[in-house]
């Protein structure tokens, strides 16, 4: 009886500790997000299964359908930036697909949250504009991502892209602007894989934020 027992507690702690294949760090059940607003996705493995690549997939009814986000990132990428949809949902999930090569698939999903659509927030378009650099989206990207910003006084602005070695490979604004926001697509069609920085300036002020590019 004590063999069986031992047994039976040895199948049980192990089913426990395989339950969880891969984490969601991040967005979490409870949370509240608007329609246009970038977010990023972050996640993490608890058991190595050798390769996979990740699928992403939205539910916008607590998991009875799913849509994909983004499919096939590698598996050394551990966050992507998503952009929300522009919906009303209380409902909204986020799912992370371990998707092996060899044996099963695993993944880990968010919980619920909310999404409130942008009619239903317009004052924040009455907020004071600062100075910032948003996420790209999508990040990482092949070959484009969008690139947006804002700059709260007029003046010269400009927003380049250099690699990890400090070499500019591109320039993406280089004019006055007003105060604003603003957002600009950066094409990478001819550069190779890899960690990339984009600098935005206007008079003292500068913003920086890395970019994958996986060709």
């Amino acid at each position: 009886m004590k063999i069986v027992r031992w047994m039976l507690f040895l199948c049980v702690a192990g089913t426990t500790t395989l339950s969880a294949h891969v984490g969601l760090s991040y967005p979490k059940a409870g949370l509240t997000f608007n329609g246009g607003e970038v977010v990023t996705i972050q996640w993490y493995v608890e058991i190595d299964h050798g390769d996979c690549v990740w699928d992403i997939a939205l539910s916008t009814d607590g998991g009875v359908t799913w849509q994909g986000v983004v499919s096939a990132l590698p598996k050394s990428v551990l966050k992507y930036n998503w952009m929300v949809p522009n919906t009303m949902t209380s409902r909204a999930e986020i799912r992370v697909t371990q998707n092996n090569t060899l044996g099963a698939d695993y993944d880990a999903t968010s919980g619920n949250f909310t999404i409130n659509s942008t009619t239903s927030v317009q004052s924040s378009k009455l907020q004071a504009l600062n100075f910032e650099l948003y996420p790209a989206y999508p990040d990482p990207f092949n070959p484009s991502t969008t690139i947006s910003y804002a700059v709260p006084f007029s003046g010269y602005v400009t927003l380049k892209v250099y690699d990890l070695i400090g070499r500019q490979v591109a320039v993406l604004v280089q004019k006055d602007l007003l105060p604003g926001r603003y957002k600009v697509n950066f094409n990478a069609s001819n550069l190779a894989s890899g960690m990339y920085i984009d600098v935005l300036e206007i008079e003292k002020l500068k913003a920086m934020q890395k970019l994958l590019l996986v060709q």
